[in-house]
């Protein structure tokens, strides 16, 4: 994974810790950034868990159909890998939203 994939985990803990402050703004762009790398290493899981994050940040920001829809296919690919933890939080989310979780 090296320097990158590193830099990746630290954006997205970055990304979850703005939201638990209540930054937004910074959760979004660093769960962007995280995605990013994400995609150019082709880590799976890594992606997954950006989207869950970037998600549960858009829905704070007040765009919830944007942030359903990543945390729709974050539940989705998290299926699909049997990343339960985070097709769990996807889901648990979703239900809140009272949002179909199956679209």
């Amino acid at each position: 994974m090296g320097l990158r994939g590193l830099e990746a985990d630290a954006l997205s803990e970055l990304s979850r810790l703005a939201l638990d402050v209540g930054d937004t703004q910074t959760a979004v762009d660093r769960a962007i950034e995280a995605l990013q790398i994400a995609n150019d290493l082709c880590l799976g899981l890594r992606q997954t868990h950006g989207l869950v994050v970037l998600g549960q940040a858009l829905v704070r920001s007040k765009n919830r159909r944007l942030g359903a829809a990543y945390l729709r296919h974050a539940k989705n690919r998290a299926d699909a890998q049997g990343y339960w933890l985070r097709a769990r939080e996807a889901d648990e989310q979703l239900r809140e939203l009272g949002e179909d979780r199956d679209r």
